[in-house]
């Protein structure tokens, strides 16, 4: 199916999965929030990393510089305090297959040298009873829809951890300078019966398979 997001910012909605979904900006943890029940959030920016800590106010509302929605995304562009000014780029990207997928791609910059050293971005998704099906990928059953998340392996730090705050991605984990960019992805599949193993195994396939983000 093709969705399009609505909205003239820092919220934004979009119908995805037979719900709709709203995404704050602005929001300590922007991500996907179902509106009737007001769950999740689903692949929200959640930390920045580095040996030393981990930052889960990163994405405060004063890290929030700019955003732009069109037509099959929404982008917004993340300065977390104390940061040397890594610049976090996030876009969300609507589905736009006969699958209900949602792609979120991540991109970090650096105006320094020396300073970042083994850095990441934590990306939360607050979901029912997870399973890992397979490795990179994370299930949630439940009774009318279910959830399937797929991490890229090329772009990720160790495997999915799961706690009481939701299922946790860590991506990069490398030193970072002005001049290079660093990006990862990550895709969402809102399924109405729960997938079998074979489904799995192919769509992951699919999705590491698919040519990598391209951009500013």
């Amino acid at each position: 199916m093709t969705s399009r997001w609505t909205g003239s910012g820092p919220d934004f909605e979009l119908a995805w999965g037979n719900q709709v979904w709203r995404l704050e900006l602005g929001n300590p943890r922007p991500g996907l929030i179902e509106t009737s029940s007001n769950s999740g959030p689903l692949l929200s920016l959640h930390a920045v990393t580095d040996p030393a800590r981990v930052d889960r106010v990163a994405f405060a509302p004063g890290a929030l510089q700019s955003y732009e929605a069109r037509f099959d995304f929404v982008e917004a562009l993340y300065i977390p305090a104390g940061w040397h000014s890594l610049r976090v780029r996030a876009r969300w990207i609507a589905p736009s297959t006969a699958l209900d997928t949602l792609d979120l791609e991540v991109q970090l910059q650096a105006d320094t040298v020396d300073e970042l050293q083994s850095v990441g971005v934590s990306i939360l998704s607050m979901i029912i009873n997870p399973a890992r099906p397979a490795k990179h990928v994370l299930l949630s059953t439940a009774a009318t829809r279910h959830y399937l998340q797929m991490s890229h392996p090329d772009d990720t730090c160790g495997d999915d951890s799961v706690s009481s705050e939701g299922a946790e991605t860590s991506l990069f984990g490398y030193d970072l300078e002005r001049g290079v960019v660093l990006r990862g992805r990550l895709r969402g599949v809102s399924l109405s019966s729960e997938p079998t193993a074979e489904f799995v195994t192919q769509q992951l396939e699919e999705f590491i398979a698919a040519p990598p983000p391209l951009g500013p």
